[in-house]
């Protein structure tokens, strides 16, 4: 049997939405005139300091109390718990969450009433999308297959270029397989696994 073809879940610099934040900004905290400190820019999965997406860099357009900047309890991640906080710039923050943020699934609220360097209140952010420093999709960098002795017991092996969504790899409908080429195979009864050390 020939395994030719592979639909590709998405790369963990791809979290499942599933914890609100306890300090999120209301509306009208959105629209006090009261709060005219600095605002909320936008936050990028750091790949480059963490390969594994378990940082955030949350930017504001001024400078901000290091003391309010560096509280966990002002953000909120999307299937993810801040674990640490640190100023890295007078308006930037370093997030460590404890689960990887995917773009495109996390979002990031910040807390209204963070004080600026001017101790100005800022209005913080309802859930907002996360970038990432990491552009490039994923690749097979490697597949192979094992024809054993049966039916339905042929295994197919594919090594990633990169971390990817467990999940999202072991649903069988994110796969598909043809043999011979423009043959699809039924996969039914296939089952999935993935190892996350070997990214296979």
């Amino acid at each position: 049997m020939s395994f030719y073809s592979a639909l590709f879940p998405r790369t963990i610099g791809l979290c499942l939405l599933s914890i609100a934040c306890s300090g999120e900004a209301s509306e009208d905290a959105l629209d006090d005139p009261s709060f005219t400190g600095a605002s909320f820019v936008g936050a990028v999965e750091d790949r480059n300091f963490d390969a594994a997406g378990q940082a955030l860099v949350v930017e504001f357009d001024g400078a901000m109390n290091t003391q309010d900047l560096e509280t966990l309890a002002n953000y909120g991640v999307t299937g993810a718990l801040v674990v640490a906080a640190e100023q890295i710039a007078p308006t930037t923050v370093r997030l460590i969450l404890d689960s990887p943020a995917v773009p495109g699934d996390a979002f990031l609220t910040v807390a209204a009433g963070m004080r600026d360097a001017a101790g100005r209140l800022s209005s913080g952010a309802n859930p907002s999308e996360v970038s990432s420093t990491d552009s490039t999709a994923p690749i097979a960098a490697r597949i192979s297959g094992v024809a054993v002795s049966g039916i339905n017991n042929d295994q197919a092996t594919i090594e990633f270029s990169d971390s990817m969504v467990p999940g999202d790899v072991a649903r069988v409908n994110s796969w598909s397989v043809e043999s011979p080429v423009g043959t699809p195979v039924d996969l039914t009864r296939a089952t999935v696994t993935y190892d996350a050390e070997a990214r296979s």
